[in-house]
């Protein structure tokens, strides 16, 4: 390949970064959508656990040659290549840091507070219906197995959809929000750039086997603030709020761009072993509201058998949309 030529192929790669990081840049904290709401306090002053680490990656510079200036002796092509290579890795590397780090930060009930086994009743109420589901977690399954649900008495005037939506607010109070908002982590090489105005960090996933890309905006405490979907020539963006309890990060809130949809989530942990679960979670759009409250019957927690390996990675190659 020519020098020409390997320019052409970032400046492909760039391109394709354009229309996401806009619009992530161009949706701020603040200014648009619900207001952010501030951290909430340790629970404890003093001996409060921290949140891990932050691993802050650098940004990797593409390398550059000016192919327009005459040179006395023409570049060294494999270099470049080689150049080109690395510096793609390095922001495969870094952008999976982030992406990690993020990962440990989000609270994971079953790391977190050695979740094994839940059970409980989901109350939900869509408009003018009502209905209910019965929720088992075991971490014994698979992790995308872990959450069933299973209807109680009749449940058809609910809206359609309901039990996925259901299922996934769930999901969210038994295995942590982290793979709720990485909902899209395929086995290729990550892109890892700064947001145009260079006040945040954006990891973006490109299209493999699908044609859609998905972007994270992070903000400084290396959470995900900000999620991008883009399927051409439609894109979905979402922003997250986060609040603060005992070293880890729940979910509290999250906004989509464009459809003006929130959702509030609320948590205790009171009569759950000492497990914070999620309550209730209301989602509003417009004028309609559905809104689901979670009553937790059983709650088991232990400690993992020694040398047990984590939990796999899950995140799907087929980003699921907010509601």
């Amino acid at each position: 390949m020519c020098p020409l030529g390997s320019r052409l192929v970032t400046f492909g790669v760039a391109c394709a970064l354009l229309a996401l990081g806009a619009l992530l840049t161009a949706c701020g904290d603040r200014g648009q959508g619900p207001a952010r709401s501030a951290d909430a306090a340790p629970a404890a002053a003093g001996d409060a656990p921290a949140p891990p680490v932050l691993v802050r990656p650098p940004v990797p510079e593409e390398p550059q040659v000016d192919v327009a200036a005459p040179v006395a002796v023409p570049p060294d092509a494999e270099k470049l290549r080689a150049a080109q290579a690395q510096w793609r890795r390095d922001m495969d590397e870094f952008g999976r840091g982030l992406i990690d780090s993020f990962r440990r930060r989000a609270f994971d009930p079953v790391r977190d507070a050695d979740l094994r086994h839940a059970e409980g009743v989901a109350q939900v109420r869509g408009g003018d219906a009502a209905g209910a589901f019965r929720i088992t977690f075991d971490v014994s399954r698979p992790v995308g197995e872990r959450v069933a649900l299973v209807p109680e008495g009749d449940v058809a005037a609910l809206p359609k959809g309901t039990a996925k939506q259901v299922r996934a607010f769930a999901a969210i109070a038994l295995n942590g929000p982290y793979r709720h908002v990485v909902a899209y982590l395929p086995p290729i090489e990550l892109l890892l750039t700064y947001s145009k105005d260079r006040k945040y960090k954006i990891v973006t996933a490109p299209p493999h086997k699908h044609d859609v890309q998905v972007s994270y905006r992070f903000d400084e405490r290396e959470l995900i603030s900000h999620r991008g979907i883009s399927v051409r020539p439609a894109a979905e963006i979402t922003r997250y709020e986060w609040t603060f309890w005992r070293g880890r990060y729940l979910l509290s809130e999250f906004w989509v761009h464009g459809t003006g949809a929130t959702c509030e989530f609320e948590y205790d942990d009171r009569d759950t072993s000492g497990v914070v679960l999620l309550r209730r979670a209301h989602l509003q759009k417009a004028e309609k509201s559905f809104d689901v409250a979670f009553t937790w019957e059983r709650v088991e927690v232990g400690t993992p058998a020694p040398g047990a390996a984590p939990a796999a990675d899950d995140a799907t190659e087929a980003p699921a949309r907010e509601r």
